[in-house]
């Protein structure tokens, strides 16, 4: 698996028990690891500034149907971008947002 990159280089306690549990209980963090998402962008722009808040985790085994993961840049009434995870199951795709 390649090493996550993240546009967003502030981190908090919060992001740092994440990791932890990550790595404790063999789960990863999608974002800035995958097709479509290898840059790690963001998911929340705002006048406060910009974040990655909304993260797609799953286990390594799940790991192996997941096809990309994409942050959509669409405009809505929120300041928050829509993730579409995209996993592979008996030969069909399925998008999950």
């Amino acid at each position: 698996m390649q090493t996550r990159q993240s546009k967003d280089t502030v981190s908090n306690i919060s992001g740092q028990i994440l990791q932890q549990f990550c790595l404790v209980n063999d789960w990863t963090v999608l974002n800035g690891r995958m097709h479509n998402d290898n840059l790690g962008e963001f998911t929340r722009v705002s006048s406060m500034g910009s974040s990655i808040i909304d993260l797609s985790i799953v286990n390594f085994e799940t790991l192996k149907i997941v096809e990309s993961l994409e942050v959509r840049e669409e405009i809505t009434l929120s300041d928050l971008f829509t993730l579409c995870l995209a996993i592979n199951l008996n030969k069909y795709t399925y998008l999950i947002y």
